[in-house]
């Protein structure tokens, strides 16, 4: 059977990062070692701990077990090339766009695994600045910055125009102004988009391209 089809999945319409089609959640008390992808230097502390049985004092309760995982996922890193590691203790988030990789280390690591995210199956290869979406008939999403002052001329020409699909939230950040980013909303066509590039300027964060999911 296909060790995939066992581990908790999430499925992706985009690429993570703009770049990585596939994406593991691995759970180990040793996260941090691996902070900044330093493999060589991961290598060396956590087989000098392995040898002489010992652990770092900042470790809460550990096994030896735990020491063991730790060294499991060292070695199936040393085997792969072309990837990204982002590190949030107890966590370590692998991202790769080489399909066997991700098996292979899937595989290997399946029992530390939280879960992994890949395309649909039937979905065609995704692209940078592209987001497959269901239900939505509009070309692009908009995603706005941290800092978007008020903008009430913007907000009532938006909320007249059948062009422009806007949650509520993100109404409500434009009207408002708002400081903490990711509110976005959606466009139908690209005359309408030149339109709210100049009304936000810098105020956008990212513009993608949205195709309706089979």
């Amino acid at each position: 059977m296909n060790h995939l089809k066992l581990l908790p999945t999430k499925k992706t319409n985009k690429l993570f990062l703009d770049k990585y089609r596939y994406k593991l959640v691995i759970i180990s008390k040793f996260a941090s070692v691996f902070r900044g992808r330093d493999i060589e230097d991961a290598a060396g502390k956590i087989i000098h701990w392995k040898e002489n049985k010992i652990f770092p004092s900042w470790i809460h309760n550990p096994l030896p077990s735990d020491l063991d995982r730790a060294y499991n996922i060292l070695k199936a890193f040393q085997k792969i090339v072309d990837y990204k590691l982002m590190v949030s203790s107890p966590f370590l988030t692998l991202y790769t766009d080489n399909l066997d990789d991700f098996k292979q280390i899937s595989k290997e690591l399946f029992d530390y695994i939280k879960y992994i995210s890949m395309p649909e199956d039937t979905r065609p290869l995704l692209e940078k600045n592209t987001i497959y979406l269901k239900h939505i008939d509009y070309n692009f999403k908009i995603t706005l910055t941290k800092h978007v002052p008020n903008n009430e001329s913007f907000f009532n020409w938006c909320n007249n125009n059948d062009k422009i699909r806007m949650p509520n939230r993100c109404k409500n950040h434009i009207k408002r102004g708002w400081r903490n980013g990711d509110s976005y909303f959606y466009v139908k066509d690209s005359r309408t988009l030149s339109l709210v590039q100049m009304f936000l300027g810098s105020n956008i964060r990212r513009i993608d391209r949205v195709i309706k999911n089979p």
